[in-house]
């Protein structure tokens, strides 16, 4: 008899490990899935961010080749018009001219 309750409290202690196990690892399987999902979140983003960056780099390009040809303002970054700069840009003359002068636009 007191082998047969030693057994039984033997199986059931190996049982309640068992059930332990089993819940921790779905516990872990549960984080890891959370994790999967906050990574593709962050990879989803720092896409974005390196497009953005991009952009940047480029309207940046763009503008220092619009200065060395001579074109100044916002025109020659390529702020106005959908991000694209009207053919000629816009010369050292109008609002943005570097000459000193006060020609209409803020820069006196």
């Amino acid at each position: 008899m007191a082998e047969t309750r030693d057994l039984a409290e033997l199986v059931a202690s190996q049982h309640a490990e068992n059930l332990a196990l089993m819940l921790g690892r779905d516990r872990l399987a549960s984080r890891v899935l959370n994790m999967n999902g906050r990574l593709t979140a962050l990879e989803a983003t720092s896409t974005r961010m390196v497009g953005l960056l991009e952009t940047i780099a480029g309207a940046v390009e763009r503008s220092a080749a619009a200065a060395e040809r001579g074109v100044v303002g916002p025109v020659a970054a390529g702020v106005v018009a959908g991000g694209r700069a009207p053919a000629g840009g816009a010369r050292s003359s109008g609002p943005w001219a570097s000459d000193g002068e006060d020609n209409g636009g803020d820069n006196e």
